[in-house]
């Protein structure tokens, strides 16, 4: 028996690198605002800053147990499948 990659699993896989790249280059974005002193506006830019750097953190670790999921589920199907 042949077995065919699934594309909704590729497209799963996809979307949550996909993510977590997008997610990782807002994290040093905002890193980086707060490192060169750029932020003004009596902090309020430092917090909003620091509150977007842990919703990167957040949907970064969220994304990753997708994958961690999805390679979980393919473990079994390969397992069930031996």
């Amino acid at each position: 028996m042949t077995i065919q990659p699934n594309s909704n699993m590729n497209s799963i896989f996809g979307a949550a690198y996909n993510s977590i790249r997008s997610e990782m280059q807002d994290f040093q974005k905002n890193a980086q605002a707060i490192a060169s002193g750029s932020i003004k506006n009596g902090g309020s830019d430092y917090t909003d800053n620091m509150i977007n750097m842990k919703q990167n953190q957040r949907s970064v670790e969220a994304n990753s147990e997708v994958i961690k999921t999805g390679d979980e589920m393919i473990g079994r199907f390969i397992d069930t499948m031996a």
